[in-house]
């Protein structure tokens, strides 16, 4: 896979289930995880994991404030070390929005709580959401 990721504004006539896929910034890298043709995909700046290949395999951790999201690949091999949590406002513990959890504000664990959840992965690789 080749390409660039660039924010753009959404095309008009482009709803929102037409999409799949969630991004963020990682340690001042662009990350996106995403199903493509029934299989998980993460993209780490410029590399790309396939999450399902039985090479691939993820490995989140948190140390304080920090998280930890390490990544590999056939010979590809990334950790980034970023600061989770919402990035203002009250600390998770204190945010009074229903059924908020940490995996909304930290896409490393989102993608590690979906990759080790076989029913989860299963939603997103059928249908795209989970």
């Amino acid at each position: 896979m080749t390409g660039s990721i660039e924010m753009m504004p959404r095309p008009s006539g482009l709803q929102f289930a037409d999409t799949e896929g969630w991004f963020s910034i990682l340690a001042g890298v662009c990350v996106v995880f995403y199903r493509l043709d029934g299989r998980l995909w993460l993209r780490v700046g410029e590399r790309v994991f396939d999450l399902d290949h039985r090479d691939g395999a993820i490995k989140w951790e948190r140390h304080g404030e920090f998280s930890i999201l390490s990544v590999s690949g056939g010979r590809e091999f990334i950790s980034l070390r970023y600061r989770a949590g919402p990035s203002q406002g009250p600390p998770i513990e204190d945010d009074l929005t229903p059924f908020v959890e940490h995996e909304d504000w930290d896409l490393g664990l989102f993608v590690s709580n979906i990759v080790f959840d076989e029913e989860r992965a299963a939603i997103l690789r059928r249908k795209g959401r989970s």
